[in-house]
């Protein structure tokens, strides 16, 4: 098992096939912001799956934890194609906006040749109530 520590309000452990997301100890703010992260990544997930978004085996109703399909993440090196071919699939897609969000290639992997996004929990309360 390895520890990345990447992300900002979460604490991700990377394990064979999957991978656990925990909020971070940091702050109490940040803790509150992974445990929201957690949940809109699981509600998201459980209510709009796509075959573009990582799987999400689990998530803790709470949001102290969520257990993801493990993908390789994109370098950093390949940013600006990364870009240009997001843009480009998504131009048209009715979930632009979501797909969008936060685009960095750390946010994003490739599976089988397609580009799959790994973290969309950062995803905004205002844009997610939306949804509902």
């Amino acid at each position: 098992m390895k520890i990345s520590r990447q992300g900002c309000t979460r604490t991700v452990f990377v394990l064979k096939n999957k991978v656990i997301k925990v909020p971070t100890f940091k702050s109490f703010e940040l803790f509150l912001c992974g445990l929201l992260s957690n949940l809109r990544e699981g509600w998201r997930y459980e209510h709009f799956a796509r075959n573009d978004l990582a799987k999400v085996f689990y998530y803790n109703r709470f949001g102290l934890f969520l257990i993801m399909e493990r993908i390789e993440v994109c370098d950093n090196d390949e940013a600006h194609e990364l870009y240009e071919k997001i843009h480009e699939l998504y131009q048209y897609d009715k979930e632009k906006e979501f797909m969008l969000d936060d685009l960095k290639p750390s946010n994003w992997g490739r599976k089988d040749g397609k580009l799959i996004k790994i973290d969309y929990g950062g995803w905004s309360i205002k844009k997610m109530y939306r949804t509902f």
